[in-house]
């Protein structure tokens, strides 16, 4: 099945009084336009220069939907904005696999990869220490997207071989952002094993 960003339906729990909530998986959050751009090259782009994107309104602030944005589960963009706002303590230090997976897709959207360096070698550790689905699953295909984008080349290798010996034509990305050099080469065969490995390392 595809890799499905949004959550059910569920009720938003508010952080903070800069949170407003508009019933299910949506609300409004009031964030710092000067921590966006600074965190991500995607909101720098958006609020500055000849690509200004968002829209300034009565009330004096600058408002940028993000209603149409690969529906990205909410819950998952209200960790990845404290991360960028410096809100520590209410920062999860554990969370699930497909939490882990969701914020992935987020940081490699919004190009905010250092930003979340530290809380994302937090959250993958832990995981780290169990074996890899030993066929080409869904799991593996989000190891794959994790190991890309947070460049962890070792987890990308192992992937990456799993999926080529386990895999029949080109490898599935149920929809996720995987570099097509990784799809061409992890569905070209065991002929194509070495240079995964190569781009792998190389990131």
């Amino acid at each position: 099945r595809d890799f499905c960003p949004v959550a059910k339906k569920k009720n938003i729990k508010p952080d903070s009084d800069n949170v407003k909530l508009f019933g299910y998986n949506e609300f409004e959050a009031k964030v710092s336009s000067r921590h966006l751009a600074l965190a991500s090259y995607y909101f720098e782009a958006m609020l500055s220069g000849p690509w200004f994107e968002a829209v300034n309104c009565a009330d004096g602030l600058r408002h940028v939907c993000l209603k149409n944005e690969k529906g990205f589960d909410p819950d998952a963009l209200k960790i990845l904005l404290n991360v960028i706002h410096g809100k520590n303590r209410i920062v999860p230090r554990s969370v699930d696999f497909e939490m882990l997976a969701k914020i992935t897709v987020m940081v490699d959207y919004f190009q905010c990869h250092e930003a979340l360096e530290v809380y994302i070698n937090i959250w993958i550790e832990p995981f780290t220490g169990k074996p890899l689905p030993t066929s080409l699953s869904r799991d593996l295909v989000l190891w794959i997207l994790i190991s890309s984008v947070f460049n962890k080349p070792i987890i990308l290798k192992s992937a990456t071989k799993i999926a080529i010996l386990h895999g029949a034509g080109p490898m599935p990305t149920i929809k996720l952002p995987i570099r097509s050099s990784i799809i061409e080469f992890g569905g070209s065969g065991a002929r194509c094993y070495t240079p995964v490995f190569q781009k792998a390392s190389q990131g």
